[in-house]
């Protein structure tokens, strides 16, 4: 897994995504 969170902002906005649409989300993680 690749996912780098460099600010609180990046995670909130990569929690949102996970949350908002998983498939894509972890599909773009893998």
């Amino acid at each position: 897994m690749t996912l780098q969170i460099k600010s609180f902002d990046e995670y909130k906005d990569a929690y949102r995504r996970s949350v908002d649409d998983p498939e894509a989300f972890w599909a773009e993680q893998a």
